[in-house]
């Protein structure tokens, strides 16, 4: 069989929870390239969530049969849930336990064969360059640039790549975040406004507090604590499948504007003159992303609690639906 890209020399690691139609998706993306290495790391089910105990269960037998090709393969299937902030975190430190570098895929991401040569060639060449913290597979240039990916300050999830010695550095209780918060750096930032400030400030003030469960800002912290950047690739080499009902922080949106089409690289590479993130390229970036505006940091102030109750009413509809039908 010709694999567009593969085998895959980078140990990869997949997150998987509830949903089964995309880890059949995982799969048959992994199976194009063929990893020699594969970690699988599923949290439980939520005891207070009947209908994941289905899920996850349909989840797991998904991946006993559907590995399918010469693999080394690596189970943590949790019996008890740890939760979003808790379980990703726990299953990146289990592969690097063991591995030098991996690719970190959770089940919502959709890579093409060129995101996982991307990510092989630039774990090798930025391996020993403390500066990078990551290699990324989405991209919200507006412009792509002559080079064929670039440094950014904003350090994505959406299917990226790193190593065991920057990991170690994970700062899950934020320690950082008062001095830094108080230290002038965010609004030093490339691309950075007021209203930028004051809106990556109300993130950081939530998640430090708990009151926003997430795993990813706290990784972010770390890296702009460090002055580390990431690489992103000039067009996108993955997609997110996971707006909708069952995903945790997304449940409330369609499919934003900023998930743009996958595209391809050429080879060999074409590096950027520079790693230090460009003033103008960030400051679209972030536009793009995040419509950084006072109105949209009050969205996301309240956006998560309303998603929670979303998802809780939905469960509770499916439940009794399924009640009745059982009568």
């Amino acid at each position: 069989m010709d694999l567009p890209y593969g085998p895959v020399s980078t140990p990869v690691l997949l997150i998987i929870f509830r949903r089964p139609e995309l880890v059949e998706i995982a799969l048959d993306k992994l199976r194009a390239v063929r990893p020699a290495t594969l970690y699988v790391a599923a949290d439980g089910p939520r005891p207070d969530v009947p209908e994941d105990c289905l899920g996850t269960a349909a989840c797991r037998s998904l991946i006993a049969a559907g590995i399918d090709w010469p693999c080394d393969v690596h189970l943590r299937f949790r019996d008890a849930n740890l939760g979003v902030q808790h379980g990703v975190v726990d299953a990146i430190d289990w592969i690097f336990e063991t591995e030098e570098q991996a690719i970190i895929l959770e089940d919502d991401v959709a890579p093409e064969p060129d995101f996982f040569r991307f990510c092989d060639e630039l774990l090798e060449r930025y391996r020993d360059n403390p500066a990078v913290a990551t290699i990324g597979g989405i991209s919200y240039l507006q412009q792509p640039a002559q080079s064929s990916y670039h440094a950014s300050s904003f350090i994505d999830m959406w299917g990226w790549a790193t190593w065991r010695d920057r990991w170690r550095h994970y700062d899950a209780a934020m320690d950082a975040w008062p001095e830094f918060a108080d230290s002038g750096r965010l609004a030093a930032m490339p691309g950075a406004s007021p209203r930028f400030v004051r809106y990556w400030r109300m993130i950081m003030d939530e998640t430090k507090a708990g009151r926003m469960k997430a795993w990813d800002y706290q990784w972010m912290l770390t890296c702009w604590h460090r002055g580390m950047v990431a690489l992103h690739p000039r067009v996108p080499l993955v997609r997110n499948l996971g707006f909708g009902r069952l995903a945790t922080n997304t449940a409330l949106r369609s499919v934003p504007r900023f998930c743009r089409p996958t595209g391809t690289l050429t080879w060999p590479l074409v590096d950027p003159a520079s790693l230090v993130p460009g003033t103008e390229s960030e400051r679209q970036m972030w536009a793009f992303r995040f419509h950084i505006s006072a109105r949209d940091a009050v969205i996301q102030s309240v956006r998560l609690p309303l998603a929670r109750l979303y998802r809780k009413i939905l469960d509770q509809f499916a439940r009794r639906n399924r009640n009745a039908a059982g009568r």
